[in-house]
């Protein structure tokens, strides 16, 4: 257990100050996108009639929004942090030191990633903290302002479809980043290729295993569907219905399949760096 702790704050350290500016770069763009959409004093008018009666509104509304869509993007750019702290350990060789160590290489692999994914679990905890904020106040604005009553799912299924979609592609490029990282030690020449290789390998092999896949979790645990919610329509504005059907799919079962897949070339990425890593 010492050894964990030991490895998981030596990573931590090493890549504190990239680290410290990704949530930085989260937190900033969310107070950003979150403070562009609200009730504001200054801003243009909004107007809704019914019945002759105009219901003006000062509402603040800016494209700056979707900045909360940007923290979502260095799931593309964490797990190869992986990649480039082994290359960059080889090339300074410093992993002689860390191979030396009283800990097996598995460990030392898995405290890497372990590092990547509590950095990720906190931008994405901060980030849809955000989304969440901005979902309520856009739900409001089209109860209050436009007439519409748009069929919506609950906050805590937000977290949900986001989190599938965020955790399902963290893992699979993380699994694709541990492959290179670990084939980088088998072969010695020509990585940039062999490289490319193995990621068309793995995209041809999991668009073939994700149907079968589907199936077998289908039949296993069956489908979760999540619910729609129609809102009543309460706000005194004439009400325009919006979206259809009581439930939507949600999607798990191919999050499972791709999260299990990453996992998969994770446990390749271990095996290959525990038998080919040079001490």
């Amino acid at each position: 257990m010492n050894e964990w702790k030991a490895l998981y704050l030596k990573e931590m350290k090493e890549h504190r100050t990239l680290f410290v500016f990704l949530l930085a770069v989260t937190v900033v763009t969310g107070i950003v996108s979150t403070t562009s959409v609200g009730w504001n004093s200054v801003t243009s008018t909004i107007s809704s009639t019914m019945d002759s009666t105009i219901d003006a509104a000062n509402y603040e509304w800016s494209p700056h929004m979707l900045w909360a869509l940007v923290p979502y993007i260095l799931v593309f750019i964490l797990p190869f942090m992986l990649t480039h702290s082994f290359a960059q350990e080889i090339k300074g060789q410093t992993h002689y030191l860390l191979l030396s160590l009283p800990a097996s290489r598995v460990t030392v692999f898995l405290c890497k990633i372990t590092a990547l994914v509590s950095v990720a679990v906190a931008i994405f905890v901060l980030a849809t903290a955000a989304i969440h904020i901005l979902y309520l106040r856009l739900a409001d604005l089209a109860d209050m302002l436009t007439g519409l009553s748009i069929t919506r799912i609950a906050p805590h299924h937000l977290w949900l479809l986001i989190g599938e979609i965020y955790f399902a592609m963290l893992f699979l490029l993380l699994g694709i980043a541990s492959g290179i990282a670990g084939l980088r030690l088998v072969v010695r020449r020509f990585q940039g290729l062999m490289a490319a290789l193995f990621v068309g390998c793995v995209i041809y092999l999991y668009v073939r295993l994700l149907s079968p896949a589907r199936e077998i979790f289908a039949g296993l645990f069956g489908t979760y569907r999540i619910p729609l919610i129609e809102d009543s329509g309460d706000s005194g504005f004439g009400i325009i219905r919006l979206g259809c059907g009581a439930d939507m799919p949600s999607g798990v079962d191919v999050a499972i399949y791709t999260a299990l897949f990453g996992m998969a070339l994770i446990g390749l990425g271990v095996f290959l760096f525990d038998r080919r890593a040079e001490a």
